[in-house]
């Protein structure tokens, strides 16, 4: 009877349903990737690394010059830079023959790499530059626990011959900004600045005074009485930023891709630009200050020249730790015990850039962008001992934090099947660890960014390949590294499929819309999804999802187990069980007979209980159909019956058989759409995912919508409720009901919400049987109790009726 409003919906669709399915859509579109400029790939051979190490050479350089001379379009992120740099010196450091060669070539000596050169080549440019009185050097990088201890052997090696007994590190973040130094001249009783630069290539950068004197985090002037013992000039050298609230409340991130390169690229435009913007801009710039050279003999320690810097006016890098180590003998090293301090400290400042809600609240991060920590030899007595390279101090390094980009080889594209059965390109890696997981597969989204990506419809195998893992992301191919001129290892094919590589079944394209965003076609398995391994094992584990059937014990892994041994194809199959199953799924590893016992309890008393319709409809996995459409939908159909005749009839029928009244002049239909509409036609159609919906309306008993609870109270005034507007949380076990059954009573007493914990704002604890710690928090809280027993009385005191709206949006 209900089949009219179906119908008519599928016929106004009918063209758009077409469209869908044309052949065309496989057509995918082939760009080049802006990261590198082609597609390249290197075998193990002497020349193919050498091409790769002759190409990381000049794109690093290339990259440099663009950042330094134009920062407010950079071509590739500072992640995506590291990369190319930590490649290129594990080329460095495993071909040094080829290292050798190509500095030779390029005729540029040590420069020819990142990690022979500070900053950036000598630049080209007209711009006025200031000579740094001592050389603004890099930090050598250590990325793991192993490397910063080698470097602490360094250190030890080096001061135990000098008699010491102890040495202190200090430990502070790593400001991710653009380095500057500031020169200081005495005159009569103050210091005034007279002129600030960048680091360029470390001996002298870029006169950026005209920016710093707008900057009002830069004093101007300085109180000489707080500088003894110094000379004509002194030099502070520091960190200069765009803090992370500002670059995102100011308009700014339209015209910069990030704080850094925001505070670059206002530091570094011409004096002769003239904009109000600019002038703006520059007033919102902070300083970090963590070196001072006096311009004397005098030489401070590390932490004595940070209370200076603040009695002058400035900010240094907080907060900051001291660790001081014993120097015991020449064969006694230091170990992780020694250093746990300067570890836990790394930990929180990583989570704290990552954004996570267990960033430790010990330490008052600034607002800034940090990309590791930095430790340092406090005593300057030390730092003169151990000296430094040609392009960083032996007293210092930088803790990195995990990498979040790299370089590595691809080994294969397979195809992922999905729960819906859409196919997700998926790259097979050699490992490489990143963020601190090792990371062996990638996704490439879809076909035609694959194909964007990769440049092409095949490619070489063992193609040097960026990858990027940022916190919980799921690891992504980025582009290719290098030039592809080499087939030795074959070639990796990057056309999409024509047929599901799971079941077989014929490969439809669909157009998908985020909102009013076309995402372009997506491809999917078009066969019937209980007949697609992959698609079956995620359709059961929805089915007995806890917004579904709720079958407690169930993981895909377990589902997986069972499907195997032949015990489940269908949901229903968990409810009209063979003969022995109980035995035969205790055999099953990790099961065992309690676990067996439990999962056959828990489908009995499903099967007798029964589900909500509204249930039922979301356990049969149909595209589109959430939570709150089953809901809709249950309320419209009321029985089961109805609801799987009516979609029967559906999937059976012709265009001629769906001219009826049309659907919008429904009002009972109010928020069910053509996408669920087209997705209920589609599941009709597939006979057998109907049977195995009728199969599992027999083996369960499914309640009408009339014999449910609901959140509307017979009186409809919400205000009397018992519950109304309160926060309840239920602990321990309801008696002959489920948590969510429970949950939903609540709600329909006016709860406005059920969290899973207590809290402050708790208002009220329904306590079953073994309430535990929930219980005892209601008590220290002072939050108000109620026994199971009574809130159950409660609720058919008010006689509440009809089914719940859980409220979740659709998937």
């Amino acid at each position: 009877m209900h089949v009219w409003w179906l119908c008519s919906l599928a016929f106004i669709m009918l063209s758009a349903t077409k469209k869908r399915f044309l052949a065309g859509a496989f057509q995918m579109v082939h760009h080049r990737h802006r990261m590198p400029p082609t597609s390249r790939l290197f075998s193990t051979t002497s020349d193919a690394i050498y091409q790769e190490f002759l190409w990381l050479s000049n794109e690093i350089r290339k990259q440099e010059e663009r950042y330094y001379n134009n920062p407010q379009n950079p071509s590739i992120s500072d992640d995506e830079y590291d990369a190319l740099v930590r490649r290129e010196e594990a080329l460095s450091q495993e071909y040094p023959h080829l290292l050798l060669k190509l500095q030779k070539e390029v005729n540029l000596g040590a420069q020819t790499t990142r990690a022979g050169r500070v900053g950036t080549t000598p630049l080209t440019t007209a711009r006025v530059k200031q000579k740094h009185r001592q050389a603004m050097l890099s930090l050598e990088n250590v990325h793991n626990t192993t490397q910063l201890l080698a470097w602490f052997e360094r250190i030890r090696k080096k001061l135990v011959n000098s008699q010491v007994d102890t040495v202190t590190i200090t430990t502070e973040p790593k400001i991710d900004g653009l380095s500057l130094n500031l020169r200081y001249t005495r005159q009569s009783t103050q210091w005034e600045l007279q002129w600030a630069a960048t680091r360029g290539d470390g001996k002298q950068g870029i006169d950026v005074t005209h920016a710093v004197r707008r900057c009002p985090a830069i004093p101007q002037i300085l109180d000489a009485a707080s500088l003894p013992l110094s000379g004509d000039a002194i030099e502070i050298k520091g960190e200069v930023v765009l803090p992370q609230s500002v670059f995102e409340k100011e308009g700014i991130r339209a015209n910069f891709s990030n704080a850094r390169n925001a505070a670059s690229g206002i530091l570094l435009r011409k004096e002769t630009s003239g904009e109000q913007e600019d002038e703006n801009w520059a007033t919102k710039l902070s300083f970090y200050a963590y070196d001072l050279d006096l311009g004397s003999e005098r030489k401070l320690d590390g932490q004595e020249a940070l209370k200076v810097l603040l009695n002058l006016g400035f900010c240094t890098p907080q907060p900051t730790i001291s660790t001081t180590l014993s120097i015991l003998d020449d064969q006694t090293q230091w170990n992780e015990t020694d250093i746990t301090n300067l570890l836990g400290y790394h930990q929180s400042l990583m989570k704290h850039r990552e954004g996570s809600e267990n960033a430790s609240s010990t330490w008052q991060w600034g607002d800034y962008e940090m990309d590791g920590c930095v430790h340092k030899v406090d005593e300057a007595l030390f730092r003169a001992v151990l000296g430094n390279s040609n392009r960083a101090p032996r007293w210092a390094v930088a803790h990195k934090f995990p990498s979040r980009v790299g370089v590595t080889k691809l080994l294969d594209v397979t195809v992922q099947v999905g729960r819906t059965g859409s196919l997700t390109p998926v790259a097979i890696l050699e490992p490489i660890d990143l963020n601190g997981v090792s990371v062996q597969r990638a996704t490439l989204h879809n076909f035609r960014h694959l194909q964007q990506t990769l440049g092409g419809k095949s490619i070489p195998r063992e193609t040097s390949v960026m990858v990027r893992r940022a916190g919980e992301v799921i690891p992504q191919v980025v582009g290719i590294v290098g030039e592809v001129n080499n087939h030795e290892q074959g070639t990796i094919s990057l056309e999409a499929p024509t047929s599901c590589p799971a079941c077989g079944s014929i490969v439809v394209a669909e157009r998908e819309w985020t909102g009013n965003y076309d995402r372009g076609f997506v491809l999917r398995c078009g066969g019937p999804a209980l007949l697609c391994p992959p698609r079956a094992v995620m359709a059961l584990s929805h089915a007995f999802s806890r917004d579904a059937l709720d079958v407690t014990g169930l993981s895909q892994n377990r589902i997986e187990q069972l499907m195997e041994a032949g015990l489940l194809k269908v949901p229903s199959d968990l409810f009209a069980r063979p003969e022995h199953f109980t035995e035969t799924v205790a055999a099953l590893k990790s099961w065992g007979p309690k676990s067996a016992q439990n999962l056959v309890t828990t489908a009995n008393k499903i099967a007798n209980e029964g589900v909500d319709l509204s249930r039922f409809i979301y356990s049969l996995n149909i595209r589109f159909v959430g939570v709150h459409s089953s809901t809709l939908l249950a309320g419209l159909y009321g029985k089961v019956d109805s609801f799987l005749d009516d979609i029967e009839k559906v999937g059976n029928s012709n265009e001629n058989d769906c001219l009826t009244v049309l659907f919008e002049d429904n009002e009972a239909t109010k928020g069910i759409g053509p996408a669920v509409i087209n997705a209920l036609i589609s599941f009709g159609q597939e006979e057998e995912l109907v049977r195995a919906a009728r199969a599992l309306a027999k083996s369960v008993k499914v309640h009408d919508v009339s014999s449910t609870v609901s959140t509307q109270p017979v009186s409809g005034n919400f205000a009397d409720l018992p519950f109304a507007g309160w926060s309840v949380v239920f602990t321990g076990s309801m008696p002959d009901m489920s948590r969510t059954k429970a949950q939903e009573m609540a709600k329909s007493l006016g709860a406005k919400s059920t969290p899973g914990s207590v809290s402050k704002s708790t208002d009220l604890v329904v306590a079953g049987d073994k309430g535990g710690k929930k219980l005892e928090q209601a008590e220290s809280l002072g939050v108000k109790v109620m026994s199971a027993d009574d809130f159950i009385e409660l609720w058919q005191t008010y006689n509440v009726q009809s089914a719940v709206l859980d409220g979740k949006a659709d998937k």
